[in-house]
């Protein structure tokens, strides 16, 4: 009897144990899940707070594009700080108390997402910072750096982060929370871009260290006062060699001093027909009718200096008095024969003063040519001899790439791919336009020479018909030095100042139609018509306007409707044309892309 009694009475402990242990269960489980939750939520939003927090820090990669105006001090203390915000998000979403989220269909491709773009972004920045802290260290010390180790090490971490970027896992795509979307959809945005510029600067690199190692190059010196087609005439030549990242010129001399050349051959069959009646290859004044310099000034004067020395040169370089200007704001001012030239003035006195100082005795032009070569000889000793920042010179010489000033060519692709994303490779692509006047006479009277051009596009149902209205006015007189004036007399010109030379304009390969008149009876006849390269070249036969006068020039062409957009190839003239399209006014100083518009 006992133990049955006890049985039930075990019984009836349980029963009502039971629910009191339920009714306690039930409300522990649930603030449990709450605190969790709450946990949960904190952690995530802690997390998403970093992160925001770190893209706020982080958006200076995408000032990547424009290294040389970034203050590299303050891009690697920001980059810091948002890598450390990062590795607090990212470690936030790894803790262990989120770990029941990850198999939850919906939350877990939330959070996979949430982690994989926080994993992506810390390896960037891990990549990215040593790239920043040796431009830092070039920055605050030029001199202790080996340049062009700096360029193999630079071109090898951008190798790195190209990898990085390429191999990156940014986690699902789909049935993301808007915020989730959104971020990966513009970290991809961003990587891609940053994809696009890293291969760029990888090239650059590599072709930099190739060339500040060891390399031998032909230096055409141009001079704007002298035109020809998209640069200045080819008046000074020599070999400017680099070793070790240090610069030296040798043997500098007026081009005209080597005339005749042995005869070459002209190395591209298109300017070979367009300007075959002036005997191109004896002379390298002549280079310059053609503004194709990767496809034809660049291996023309390699084979040309081969002929007329029997060496062999790495490379062609060319250089114009804004160069040398510009070159001057990076190492400061040089002293040449007791005369102190710095940027700024050394412009003016290229292109003008150095006429007036000197006259047009042998004796004279000698001395003013040996002063030509003295400054871009005291220019590369400076470059030798004093502190210059890399990246403040790739700043100066932008604008220079931009207008024609300077333009490099190389036969080794690396060396050819580095000067193309330099921009200074001097290509015409099929889409280019331009208008040059080449200077006939012998003269340096460009500078005074205003070129003013209006353009108008209509659109048709089959073409674009562009019409181009271009004006030289002649500001010239006879007060100017002799020099300037050139041998007017010579070419029977009708008074001194008068402005002998050739109208004409590289124009899309497509096009359809072309016509030509002018203001002037007999100065629209075509001299040259055709294809040069992708491009169209026309030329006039030369022409005379007296000082103070005036000419005008009508160029009506169509080209295919499906064309949208033209790029405007600089003149590299002093002073600029000035160019008004569809109402829009501005300088052929840089590229610039021209939108075709629907009339």
């Amino acid at each position: 009897m006992s133990s049955a009694r006890a049985k039930d009475s075990a019984s009836a402990v349980r029963q009502r144990a039971s629910p009191r242990f339920f009714r306690w269960l039930v409300p522990w489980a649930c603030f449990t899940l709450v605190f969790w939750l709450g946990v949960c939520g904190w952690i995530l939003l802690s997390a998403r707070s970093d992160a925001a927090a770190a893209e706020v820090s982080l958006r200076t990669l995408t000032e990547l594009d424009d290294p040389a105006s970034m203050d590299f001090e303050v891009v690697e203390a920001t980059l810091t700080d948002g890598q450390t915000k990062l590795r607090r998000a990212n470690e936030r979403l790894e803790h262990p108390v989120l770990y029941p989220l990850r198999v939850l269909p919906v939350v877990g491709r939330q959070l996979a997402s949430a982690r994989s773009l926080g994993t992506a972004s810390e390896d960037l920045v891990d990549v990215v910072r040593p790239l920043v802290s040796s431009a830092r260290a070039v920055r605050a010390d030029p001199d202790s750096v080996d340049r062009v180790q700096f360029m193999a090490d630079a071109a090898a971490q951008l190798a790195l982060l190209e990898t990085t970027i390429i191999e990156s896992d940014l986690g699902p795509s789909s049935n993301l929370v808007p915020t989730l979307a959104e971020a990966r959809f513009e970290l991809a945005d961003q990587m891609q871009t940053l994809l696009a510029d890293v291969g760029d600067y990888r090239l650059i690199a590599d072709g930099m260290a190739a060339f500040l190692a060891s390399e031998d190059y032909l230096l055409l010196g141009a001079n704007n006062a002298e035109m020809r087609v998209a640069s200045g005439m080819h008046l000074s030549i020599g070999e400017l060699e680099v070793a070790g990242g240090e610069f030296s010129i040798a043997d500098l001399e007026p081009s005209a001093e080597l005339f005749p050349v042995p005869a070459a051959g002209v190395v591209d069959a298109d300017v070979a027909e367009r300007w075959g009646f002036l005997s191109l290859d004896n002379d390298f004044r002549k280079l310059g009718y053609s503004a194709r310099f990767d496809e034809y000034v660049g291996p023309q004067a390699i084979s040309m200096w081969q002929a007329e020395t029997g060496r062999e040169v790495d490379g062609v370089l060319l250089l114009d008095p804004f160069v040398l200007d510009a070159l001057l704001g990076v190492v400061g001012p040089v002293d040449v024969d007791g005369r102190t030239l710095e940027a700024g003035s050394a412009l003016e006195f290229l292109l003008q003063g150095q006429y007036a100082e000197f006259g047009t005795g042998e004796e004279e032009t000698d001395a003013r040519r040996d002063v030509l070569s003295t400054i871009a000889s005291a220019v590369a000793e400076a470059f030798r001899t004093t502190s210059w920042d890399p990246i403040e010179l790739l700043d100066a010489l932008e604008p220079m790439a931009q207008g024609r000033h300077i333009i490099a060519f190389s036969p080794d692709p690396v060396q050819q791919l580095a000067w193309e994303r330099l921009g200074v490779s001097g290509s015409v692509s099929a889409n280019d336009i331009g208008v040059f006047f080449a200077n006939t006479g012998a003269s340096k009277l460009d500078p005074f020479q205003d070129v003013v051009v209006e353009a108008n596009t209509v659109s048709k149902s089959e073409s674009h018909t562009v019409t181009i209205t271009a004006t030289l006015t002649n500001r010239a007189n006879a007060e100017l030095p002799r020099y300037a004036i050139g041998p007017w007399q010579l070419l029977e010109l009708d008074e001194p100042g008068s402005y002998s030379g050739r109208f004409g304009m590289v124009l899309p390969g497509s096009l359809q139609s072309f016509s030509l008149a002018s203001n002037r009876p007999g100065f629209a006849e075509l001299a040259v018509f055709g294809p040069d390269g992708a491009s169209t070249i026309f030329a006039t036969r030369a022409f005379a306007i007296a000082p103070g006068a005036s000419v005008t020039f009508t160029v009506v062409v169509d080209i295919p409707v499906t064309a949208t957009e033209l790029e405007l190839l600089p003149s590299a003239r002093f002073p600029s044309s000035e160019w008004t399209w569809n109402g829009e006014t501005f300088l052929d100083d840089v590229n610039r892309t021209i939108q075709l518009q629907s009339g």
